[in-house]
């Protein structure tokens, strides 16, 4: 799987500063994002993603629009998901994708830095950091960077770099791609009609 290694995931206390973990607020990461930067097996075939977030009483819920796919495949498509709420802890999530695909499998959930600056309401951008093992071995690791503009400054983005580093994660970096572009139209919601939600996601 993409991401894995030996070793092990890090301590979380190691990668998410003690600040974060204290300060982070749930009720200002709602609203709308785009992600600009991933490291995710699941996304790898998406070059275009949006999602819609509101708290309720289990945790963030996130409704997603996805472009994915392959050549003439490439299509946009719904997906749910679930960051749920654990008990004593904060900026820390049980993600679970709803629909359609790969449900029931939890993965740990780490905001590792997040910033508010400009006219929005909440944090402009958020660092999200999974990783998961078997037997001492990392099975996965993976990174959302989620941004309230989809082509954010330069200074935004090495402030995203920085908090990436300041976890001690900074080789991963060069293998997190960026997503979005002008060919995502998201000045207009999609068309109904392309929407789908079926395995081709994995296309």
């Amino acid at each position: 799987m993409v991401g894995a290694g030996f070793g092990g995931c890090p301590p979380i206390e190691q990668v998410q500063k003690a600040e974060v973990a204290r300060t982070y607020n749930v009720s200002k990461a709602q609203g709308r994002f785009f992600e600009i930067f991933v490291k995710d097996v699941v996304e790898a075939p998406c070059t275009c993603f949006l999602k819609d977030r509101r708290v309720n009483d289990k945790g963030l819920q996130d409704s997603d629009q996805l472009y994915c796919g392959a050549g003439k495949y490439m299509s946009w498509y719904n997906v749910t998901e679930d960051n749920f709420f654990i008990p004593g802890q904060n900026a820390r999530f049980n993600l679970v994708f709803q629909r359609p695909i790969i449900r029931r499998v939890v993965f740990p959930n780490v905001v590792l830095g997040f910033a508010e600056a400009g006219a929005h309401t909440g944090y402009t951008w958020l660092v999200e950091y999974q990783c998961m093992e078997r037997l001492k071995v990392q099975t996965y690791m993976g990174f959302n960077i989620y941004h309230r503009h989809w082509d954010p400054p330069e200074a935004g983005v090495l402030a995203i770099r920085g908090v990436i580093e300041e976890a001690g994660l900074g080789e991963h970096w060069t293998s997190i791609k960026p997503m979005g572009g002008p060919h995502c139209n998201y000045t207009s919601s999609p068309p109904a009609a392309t929407f789908q939600s079926g395995p081709a996601l994995l296309v």
